[in-house]
């Protein structure tokens, strides 16, 4: 009886073995410019190319993300906080969280504006000013944008 069951199991073995090489899924190619961030509770999630982002900002418990696509800013909403998006999104050397409620793309702001009791970045792109942390010199800031 053993002499018979072994060979069988060994010839099983080989089959199962074979089988789970030819079943190798292969997952579709993201490209490293693109980025999935995900909400707090990993449910919903936005694929965004991380080099459109222009800014983020914060409302409450969301995050207000606006993209720039086609020449046009669209906004994307997630509910996340801009400290676990930035945990997400810091690879990208651009992307700067410059104030306690804003994360900009400095690559698509052009200006610094205000004094020593606030600066502000413009870019041509949005209309409103996006406010800089006091902690930051105007020097330093001057030097992400150029």
């Amino acid at each position: 009886m053993a002499l018979i069951t072994f060979p069988l199991l060994y010839v099983i073995n080989d089959k199962i073995t074979q089988l789970k090489s030819k079943k190798k899924v292969e997952l579709p190619i993201i490209p490293i410019e693109f980025k999935t961030i995900y909400s707090e509770n990993k449910k919903e999630t936005l694929n965004i190319k991380i080099s459109n982002i222009v800014y983020i900002t914060s409302e409450g418990n969301y995050a207000c993300i606006f993209v720039l696509e086609n020449s046009t800013l669209k906004e994307l909403i997630l509910r996340n906080t801009l400290t676990k998006i930035m945990s997400q999104v810091h690879e990208n050397t651009n992307i700067f969280r410059c104030h306690k409620s804003y994360i900009v793309n400095t690559k698509f702001m052009n200006n610094i504006s205000g004094n020593s009791r606030g600066y502000f970045y413009e870019s041509d792109i949005i209309s409103i000013k996006i406010p800089i942390s006091r902690t930051y010199k105007k020097e330093e800031l001057q030097q992400l944008i150029s």
